[in-house]
């Protein structure tokens, strides 16, 4: 449920060494994406340093990257609990050399898509699987990420609040342009275990997501 790490459009995520245990395969693959997420909220740093965000900002990003270790940590005990043994990440694939990015309009799209949007509707989900987990280790991990994935999606808004504040109109309206595009959640299968619900199901949450979380979001960003 973390933010991607994206080379163009392309999620990168780090191999992982394991055997083969299919019980704990969904863990395995949602610790590569927690994983992603520490490269991800590294490279913010860096584009809100190159476009002048105060250090309080600043903080809070790389404490968001801190948590994603976190929840690295308890994904992979996690998948060992299920049966995994010994996993392990292989060194992340960083094909492109991180330049920061110091264009304000690119940061607030990328960051309205993968924390306003993104975090959001994987925190809500998240918020969902915990009062439907069974398991009782499940649920306690659970319930850690989703409060630090509640704290990231909030600080996503203020960095957009932020930039809408501080720059040209250009990014205020690229800003309400994605915030109209339709819903795309990458499915996050180790937050349901054997009760995964169906597409019908799915998108009844992202519905409900999208009324009482998302458009309200977005009208309060746009009317600051």
């Amino acid at each position: 449920v973390g933010r991607p790490y994206l080379e163009g459009q392309a999620p990168c995520v780090a191999p992982i060494h394991r055997s083969p245990i299919s019980a704990a395969d969904h863990w395995l693959v949602a610790a590569q994406g927690e994983h992603a997420s520490i490269a991800a909220f590294a490279r913010l740093t860096l584009d809100l340093m190159a476009l002048g965000a105060p250090p309080a900002l600043l903080a809070e990003v790389q404490r968001a990257a801190l948590d994603e270790v976190n929840h690295t940590s308890l994904c992979l005990d996690m998948a060992t609990e299920l049966g995994a043994e010994d996993p392990q990440l292989g060194p992340f694939p960083f094909h492109e050399p991180i330049v920061p990015c110091a264009n304000a309009v690119a940061v607030a799209v990328a960051c309205v898509r993968e924390g306003c949007v993104g975090e959001t509707v994987g925190a809500c989900l998240a918020e969902i699987a915990v009062s439907q987990a069974q398991d009782p280790a499940v649920r306690a991990v659970l319930e850690q990420i989703v409060a630090d994935e509640v704290r990231h999606a909030a600080l996503s808004w203020r960095i957009v609040a932020w930039l809408v504040r501080n720059g040209d109109p250009a990014v205020r309206a690229a800003v309400e342009a994605e915030l109209q595009r339709p819903l795309a959640v990458p499915p996050a299968p180790h937050l349901w275990g054997r009760e995964q619900p169906d597409a019908a199901a799915l998108q009844s949450m992202l519905a409900d997501i999208h009324l009482a979380v998302l458009e309200p979001a977005a009208e309060l960003l746009l009317a600051a």
